[in-house]
Protein backbone atom coordinates (compact mmCIF):
# COMPACT_ATOMS: atom_id res chain seq x y z
CA UNK A 1 0.00 0.00 0.00
CA UNK A 2 1.30 3.50 -0.85
CA UNK A 3 2.33 6.00 1.89
CA UNK A 4 -0.37 8.64 2.22
CA UNK A 5 -0.31 11.87 4.17
CA UNK A 6 -1.83 10.39 6.63
CA UNK A 7 -0.52 7.19 7.53
CA UNK A 8 2.29 8.39 9.83
CA UNK A 9 -0.68 10.10 11.80
CA UNK A 10 -2.73 6.62 11.38
CA UNK A 11 0.58 4.97 12.88
CA UNK A 12 0.76 6.83 15.98
CA UNK A 13 -3.59 6.54 16.56
CA UNK A 14 -2.86 2.93 16.32
CA UNK A 15 -0.02 3.06 18.83
CA UNK A 16 -2.25 4.95 20.70
CA UNK A 17 -4.81 2.47 21.00
CA UNK A 18 -2.74 -0.01 21.64
CA UNK A 19 -1.81 2.13 24.70
CA UNK A 20 -5.34 2.20 25.46
CA UNK A 21 -6.11 -1.35 25.24
CA UNK A 22 -3.63 -1.98 27.52
CA UNK A 23 -4.66 0.54 29.89
CA UNK A 24 -8.11 -0.60 30.05
CA UNK A 25 -7.09 -4.34 30.89
CA UNK A 26 -4.96 -3.05 33.64
CA UNK A 27 -7.70 -1.16 35.25
CA UNK A 28 -9.94 -4.41 35.22
CA UNK A 29 -7.32 -6.84 36.30
CA UNK A 30 -6.49 -4.51 39.10
CA UNK A 31 -9.82 -3.72 39.79
CA UNK A 32 -11.01 -7.26 39.96
CA UNK A 33 -7.62 -8.33 41.84
CA UNK A 34 -8.68 -5.55 44.83
CA UNK A 35 -11.82 -7.21 44.73
CA UNK A 36 -11.02 -10.85 45.04
CA UNK A 37 -8.37 -10.64 47.65
CA UNK A 38 -9.97 -8.58 49.53
CA UNK A 39 -13.56 -9.81 49.79
CA UNK A 40 -12.94 -13.28 48.71
CA UNK A 41 -10.15 -13.57 51.20
CA UNK A 42 -10.10 -15.89 54.15
CA UNK A 43 -11.66 -15.04 57.13
CA UNK A 44 -8.60 -14.84 59.47
CA UNK A 45 -6.49 -12.93 56.47
CA UNK A 46 -5.47 -9.59 57.29
CA UNK A 47 -6.90 -8.69 54.02
CA UNK A 48 -10.49 -10.22 55.09
CA UNK A 49 -10.28 -7.65 57.98
CA UNK A 50 -9.81 -4.64 55.56
CA UNK A 51 -12.67 -5.93 53.52
CA UNK A 52 -14.45 -5.54 56.79
CA UNK A 53 -13.40 -2.62 58.27
CA UNK A 54 -13.53 -0.86 54.51
CA UNK A 55 -16.08 -2.76 52.03
CA UNK A 56 -17.39 1.09 51.12
CA UNK A 57 -13.88 1.99 49.90
CA UNK A 58 -12.74 -0.86 48.41
CA UNK A 59 -15.67 -1.22 46.44
CA UNK A 60 -15.19 2.28 45.56
CA UNK A 61 -11.99 1.86 44.53
CA UNK A 62 -12.85 -1.13 42.28
CA UNK A 63 -16.27 0.41 40.37
CA UNK A 64 -13.70 3.44 39.83
CA UNK A 65 -11.56 0.99 37.94
CA UNK A 66 -13.58 -0.32 35.68
CA UNK A 67 -14.82 3.21 34.96
CA UNK A 68 -11.58 4.43 34.43
CA UNK A 69 -11.08 0.84 31.98
CA UNK A 70 -14.57 2.78 30.30
CA UNK A 71 -12.95 5.78 29.94
CA UNK A 72 -9.38 4.36 28.22
CA UNK A 73 -11.37 2.21 25.75
CA UNK A 74 -14.06 4.71 24.82
CA UNK A 75 -10.44 6.96 24.32
CA UNK A 76 -9.59 3.66 22.03
CA UNK A 77 -12.50 3.58 20.06
CA UNK A 78 -12.29 7.19 18.99
CA UNK A 79 -8.74 7.08 17.97
CA UNK A 80 -9.83 4.16 15.42
CA UNK A 81 -12.83 5.75 14.42
CA UNK A 82 -10.20 9.02 13.32
CA UNK A 83 -8.04 6.06 11.69
CA UNK A 84 -10.61 4.37 10.15
CA UNK A 85 -12.19 8.39 8.76
CA UNK A 86 -9.20 9.52 7.83
CA UNK A 87 -8.34 5.54 5.43
CA UNK A 88 -11.71 6.49 4.35
CA UNK A 89 -11.26 10.08 3.22
CA UNK A 90 -7.82 9.16 1.43
CA UNK A 91 -9.45 6.28 0.18
CA UNK A 92 -12.39 8.30 -1.51
CA UNK A 93 -8.87 10.99 -2.94
CA UNK A 94 -10.97 13.51 -0.40
CA UNK A 95 -7.64 15.86 0.60
CA UNK A 96 -10.05 18.68 2.43
CA UNK A 97 -11.61 15.77 4.33
CA UNK A 98 -8.43 14.08 5.37
CA UNK A 99 -7.12 17.65 6.40
CA UNK A 100 -10.13 18.36 8.63
CA UNK A 101 -9.95 14.92 10.32
CA UNK A 102 -6.11 15.19 11.00
CA UNK A 103 -6.95 18.66 12.66
CA UNK A 104 -10.02 17.15 14.25
CA UNK A 105 -7.94 14.47 15.63
CA UNK A 106 -5.24 16.54 16.38
CA UNK A 107 -7.36 18.39 18.78
CA UNK A 108 -7.17 18.63 22.58
CA UNK A 109 -10.49 17.27 23.21
CA UNK A 110 -10.04 14.25 21.27
CA UNK A 111 -8.38 12.83 24.29
CA UNK A 112 -10.44 14.13 26.66
CA UNK A 113 -11.54 10.43 27.62
CA UNK A 114 -7.92 9.74 28.03
CA UNK A 115 -7.95 12.36 31.28
CA UNK A 116 -11.09 11.39 32.19
CA UNK A 117 -9.58 7.71 32.79
CA UNK A 118 -6.25 8.75 34.31
CA UNK A 119 -8.48 11.13 36.77
CA UNK A 120 -10.66 7.97 37.79
CA UNK A 121 -7.50 5.50 37.93
CA UNK A 122 -5.95 8.34 40.15
CA UNK A 123 -8.95 8.19 42.91
CA UNK A 124 -9.53 4.44 42.76
CA UNK A 125 -5.71 4.35 44.58
CA UNK A 126 -6.41 7.02 46.43
CA UNK A 127 -9.44 5.13 47.72
CA UNK A 128 -7.31 2.02 47.97
CA UNK A 129 -4.77 3.74 49.90
CA UNK A 130 -7.33 5.33 52.71
CA UNK A 131 -8.73 1.67 52.78
CA UNK A 132 -4.99 0.52 53.82
CA UNK A 133 -4.58 3.69 55.99
CA UNK A 134 -7.48 2.57 58.10
CA UNK A 135 -6.04 -0.59 58.71
CA UNK A 136 -2.34 0.49 59.75
CA UNK A 137 -3.96 3.66 61.57
CA UNK A 138 -6.98 2.70 63.39
CA UNK A 139 -7.25 6.34 64.20
CA UNK A 140 -8.80 6.58 60.78
CA UNK A 141 -11.83 4.68 61.87
CA UNK A 142 -12.87 6.98 63.55
CA UNK A 143 -13.43 9.30 60.16
CA UNK A 144 -16.85 8.08 58.32
CA UNK A 145 -15.75 6.06 55.03
CA UNK A 146 -18.77 8.27 53.09
CA UNK A 147 -17.12 11.40 54.05
CA UNK A 148 -13.73 9.89 52.51
CA UNK A 149 -15.57 8.85 49.29
CA UNK A 150 -18.00 12.12 49.01
CA UNK A 151 -14.07 14.02 49.41
CA UNK A 152 -12.56 12.27 46.43
CA UNK A 153 -16.11 12.15 44.41
CA UNK A 154 -16.38 15.99 44.53
CA UNK A 155 -12.60 16.36 43.65
CA UNK A 156 -13.18 13.84 40.71
CA UNK A 157 -16.43 15.63 39.78
CA UNK A 158 -14.98 18.90 39.83
CA UNK A 159 -11.50 17.94 38.08
CA UNK A 160 -13.38 16.22 35.38
CA UNK A 161 -15.75 19.43 34.84
CA UNK A 162 -12.91 21.73 34.81
CA UNK A 163 -10.60 19.20 32.27
CA UNK A 164 -13.19 18.92 29.96
CA UNK A 165 -14.10 22.44 29.39
CA UNK A 166 -10.61 23.69 29.28
CA UNK A 167 -10.11 20.90 26.91
CA UNK A 168 -12.80 21.70 24.40
CA UNK A 169 -12.54 25.31 24.76
CA UNK A 170 -8.06 25.41 23.98
CA UNK A 171 -8.72 22.25 21.88
CA UNK A 172 -6.53 24.03 18.96
CA UNK A 173 -3.99 25.77 21.78
CA UNK A 174 -0.62 24.67 22.17
CA UNK A 175 -0.83 24.16 25.71
CA UNK A 176 -4.81 24.40 26.63
CA UNK A 177 -3.53 25.00 30.79
CA UNK A 178 -1.27 27.71 30.01
CA UNK A 179 -3.79 29.38 27.64
CA UNK A 180 -6.57 29.18 29.95
CA UNK A 181 -4.64 30.43 32.80
CA UNK A 182 -4.10 33.35 30.49
CA UNK A 183 -6.98 34.05 29.64
CA UNK A 184 -8.29 34.09 33.08
CA UNK A 185 -5.32 36.58 34.33
CA UNK A 186 -6.35 38.42 31.35
CA UNK A 187 -9.95 38.61 32.09
CA UNK A 188 -10.52 36.84 35.41
CA UNK A 189 -13.35 35.38 35.71
CA UNK A 190 -15.33 36.69 32.96
CA UNK A 191 -15.93 34.24 29.82
CA UNK A 192 -13.66 34.92 26.94
CA UNK A 193 -15.41 37.12 23.70
CA UNK A 194 -13.96 34.65 21.37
Amino acid sequence: MAETKSSPFVEYLDKEMNIMGILSVFCVAVSALALDRTAGAAVTSPLAAAWRHSAPLIASDVLLGFVAALFFYWERSLLAWYAGQLALAEATDAPKTVQERLIDADGWDTWISYRLGFISLYAAFLWMSLAVTREIFPAMMQIRQRWLIGAVLCLVMLSSIVTRHILTKYKYEEDPWQAFLANFAKNGARPNST
